[in-house]
């Protein structure tokens, strides 16, 4: 995949597309938010926060993606790619199938493109403010550009804690690895709309990173 970072094209082979589930910082929230969910038939996790593996291939940038349900919906999400001993930030979308959520949580993560941003950072760009970065998506609803999710990066588990319990429990991490950090809670409630779009602000260096993209639903 192409990316950029500062005016530099990134030509980036993906090896490894990981989703991290269940990482919010707040213990007393997450443990509510997996009750919640469990009532309306999502299988809880065994443990948080849990990792879900996704098919390389559905890693995109294109300013489309396509899916079989109406019922599907973005998560605003920071993601991290390893690359030539780099680590690079970018914004993208868990988008997921919500009717299959409720029965397989990871076949649900599986049904969908995950959108990245084209333009990336770098981690040590903003390490040592991680926690002020804001993390918002949009969407078009009833013909209006609504906030949906807006929160700092503060609200999830920092990187290094997601990083080490995957490397300690799972795998270890090499070049080509790409891992979408999880989000944030909605504004609203749930709800579908056809366009969507990621943004990441960085108040420190007055900076942003976004991506938008279209949802097209085919049915048959």
């Amino acid at each position: 995949m192409k990316f950029n970072y500062d005016g530099k094209l990134l030509d980036i082979e993906i090896e490894k597309l990981i989703i991290a589930g269940w990482t919010g910082r707040d213990v007393e929230q997450r443990n509510k938010h997996i009750i919640e969910l469990a009532e309306i038939g999502v299988t809880p996790p065994i443990s948080t926060p849990c990792f879900y593996s996704v098919s390389k291939s559905m890693a995109t940038n294109e300013p489309s993606i396509f899916v079989s349900s109406k019922y599907t919906s973005g998560e605003a999400e920071v993601f991290l790619i390893f690359h030539n001993n780099e680590i690079y930030v970018g914004v993208g979308s868990d988008h997921t199938d919500r009717e299959v959520e409720t029965s397989d949580v990871l076949l649900s993560k599986q049904c969908c493109h995950k959108p990245m941003s084209i333009d990336l950072w770098k981690y040590t760009d903003v390490y040592d403010h991680w926690d002020n970065l804001v993390l918002q998506s949009y969407i078009i609803y009833e013909n209006e550009v609504v906030l949906y999710q807006n929160d700092t990066l503060s609200n999830l588990l920092h990187p290094e804690v997601i990083l080490k319990k995957y490397e300690e429990e799972i795998s270890s991490i090499e070049s080509g690895f790409v891992m979408f950090l999880g989000t944030i809670p909605l504004e609203t409630s749930l709800r579908y709309s056809d366009t969507f779009k990621v943004r990441l602000y960085d108040s420190v260096r007055e900076k942003s990173l976004t991506h938008e993209y279209n949802v097209i639903a085919k049915l048959s």
